[in-house]
């Protein structure tokens, strides 16, 4: 299905799943990775939901039938090699989804809204889902077939999805308040024109959108990256002003991505979330490592060193190599014209190693400054020959140091999820809400940590130390302070310091003692 048909708009995105699918499959039995299936499935969920629509406009509805049988028996494969408690975990999670739907089914009738397709195709919905959780049937009591649930993604069917996203490109839709939840919805370019529009619309996905990307442009004419690189960069940041991030297709069309949970580094001037950081056990101890690592690598003869925008064709050479990059040649055109241009740039953040032979770039970080003193981190890529100096942690830490340094307010790693690809997000930054990152952003945008210097070209730290990581010298800190309380007894005090005779006597009356005498007398 992937496989066939051109010039229809959902093609290139089926096309581009199927081939996910089939590489996390080939992981998952050669190398038997663990976290080959979890992104396996993920890939399958998300072409199950292209398939439902591209299905209707393409008359391919059996094959995409064969395909959800197929996905539901390795669902079931699946789930049932997962331990026990992670079964019962995902049996509550479908009860307390059927039953928030229930209030929400009420909700839009008491509204008025009975015209909304998941009023009426709830209860068929709800029939399903409750006859695959039934212990003693065919599903074992457990959620193997995606389809009802792509439908509630959808507004209660792949039809409803279709004529929401055509009403979007007929300029009819609501640019109000959502009724309904938002999957995959199409965002035109001129709701991200203005800061006005662009703060519209991210209320508006706040609220409504359940599958963390849109469609940039419309059902009939997707965004695609042109030969007017200028223009295309002047877009791209525009998607950055808004708070959201960016992906490319195969076919040069670009997504926007505004995950529900995001991973921020609150650098400069948003002290409660920097102690929220510091808090974490894992995120210290994680930071410990990374410095003995630094500290090390003179004894084994090694120098890592930091720096900015020196050897595009390298960095490039290093992301390109990752299987699981989206950055395509199209892009790359616009990246290298924002890589000379300073009103929309692209900066690349490098770590480079020094070894008796020679110098080596171990990691690279592709990101861009916005909203004044924030900074995006695109994407990123390292060596894995170089592993042992934890070079994606050491660029991370580093790179959060020099923001800082320049007096940048807050970094982003954009969207963060329980994807083992994901991982180190939540370890080099804060995991919030969606919600709680615009209103951090909205603050940096107001001009209250404005003072901040343009990132130079060239090296940064010639030599890293520990105390060229961000947070290190605080996670320290904080470690020994918590240390030093382990060691106190339960139920005792800290002993008080002992006084001097003068501090004793220190703002006491001289006359007092006297005057104790003579009324004793």
């Amino acid at each position: 299905t992937g496989a066939g048909g051109s010039g229809n708009p959902y093609q290139s995105m089926v096309s581009s799943l199927r081939k996910h699918v089939q590489r996390y499959l080939a992981n998952s039995i050669e190398d038997h990775d663990r976290s080959a299936v979890g992104q396996c499935h993920v890939a399958m969920r998300e072409m199950l939901q292209s398939l439902s629509t591209f299905a209707l406009m393409t008359g391919t509805g059996e094959e995409a039938a064969t395909f959800a049988a197929r996905a539901a028996q390795w669902e079931l494969a699946r789930l049932q090699a997962s331990p026990e408690k992670n079964q019962a975990e995902l049996r509550s999670r479908v009860q307390r989804l059927v039953e928030a739907t229930d209030d929400y089914v009420v909700y839009l009738m008491v509204a008025g809204d009975n015209s909304s397709k998941i009023v009426s195709a709830w209860p068929g919905l709800r029939d399903t889902i409750q006859a695959m959780m039934e212990p003693d049937g065919p599903s074992c009591g457990l959620p193997i077939d995606m389809a009802p649930f792509v439908a509630l993604m959808s507004g209660g069917s792949a039809m409803s999805d279709v004529f929401a996203k055509l009403s979007s490109a007929l300029g009819t839709a609501s640019t109000g308040r959502p009724r309904t939840i938002l999957h995959l919805p199409q965002v035109p370019l001129e709701q991200i024109d203005t800061q006005e529009t662009s703060d519209m619309l991210v209320e508006r996905l706040n609220e409504g959108l359940v599958n963390n990307s849109c469609v940039l442009g419309s059902v009939l004419a997707h965004y695609k990256i042109a030969e007017d690189v200028e223009r295309c960069a002047v877009d791209l940041y525009k998607i950055l002003s808004a708070g959201a991030g960016y992906v490319s297709q195969e076919d040069g069309s670009v997504g926007l991505v505004f995950d529900r949970r995001q991973a921020t580094s609150p650098l400069s001037g948003l002290p409660l979330d920097y102690a929220q950081f510091l808090s974490c056990r894992k995120r210290r101890d994680r930071l410990k490592d990374v410095g003995r690592v630094v500290r090390a690598l003179p004894k084994k003869g090694l120098k890592l060193s930091l720096r900015i925008n020196t050897d595009l064709d390298q960095a490039l050479d290093l992301l390109l190599r990752r299987e699981d990059n989206w950055v395509n040649e199209k892009l790359v055109r616009v990246w290298r014209h924002m890589y000379e241009s300073e009103s929309h740039p692209l900066v690349v953040f490098e770590l480079w190693v020094t070894t008796a032979e020679g110098e080596t770039m171990v990691a690279a970080d592709f990101g861009h400054p916005h909203n004044g003193n924030c900074f995006y981190i695109a994407t990123r890529s390292y060596n894995k020959d170089y592993k042992h100096v934890e070079p994606g942690f050491v660029l991370a830490y580093a790179g959060a140091k020099a923001l800082q340094a320049a007096g940048y307010a807050l970094q982003s790693f954009g969207g963060v999820s329980n994807s083992p690809v994901m991982s180190y997000k939540p370890v080099v930054a804060l995991p919030t809400t969606r919600e709680k990152f615009v209103s951090m952003l909205r603050r940096v945008r107001r001009g209250k940590h404005a003072s901040f210097e343009p990132l130079a070209r060239g090296a940064v730290r010639a030599e890293i130390k520990e105390g060229d990581l961000w947070a290190y010298d605080d996670a320290m800190s904080k470690a020994q302070e918590l240390a030093r309380a382990a060691q106190q007894p339960k139920g005792t005090k800290a002993p008080k310091a002992k006084k001097t005779p003068g501090e004793q006597y220190k703002g006491a009356d001289p006359d007092q003692k006297a005057r104790k005498r003579a009324q004793a007398q």
